[in-house]
């Protein structure tokens, strides 16, 4: 199993206004998407993933750039 933290985040959208997301993201996921992102303190969720052997568990889909 592997242990893996899911945050609400602190972004900047696209008309520069800071706000939190209204899901969570891993770390790795948020900072793709947003590389500002900062965790919102007392959000996270821990859920123990099964290892799958695959170096990345999630399919992570391409940012809207």
């Amino acid at each position: 199993m592997i242990s893996t933290e899911f945050w609400l985040w602190f972004i900047t959208d696209e008309f520069g206004d800071r706000r939190m997301t209204t899901y969570r993201m891993s770390r790795e996921v948020a900072l793709q998407r947003y590389p500002d992102a900062q965790p919102v303190p007392g959000t996270v969720e821990i859920f123990n993933l099964p290892d799958t052997g695959d170096e990345k568990p999630f399919p992570v889909r391409p940012s809207a750039e």
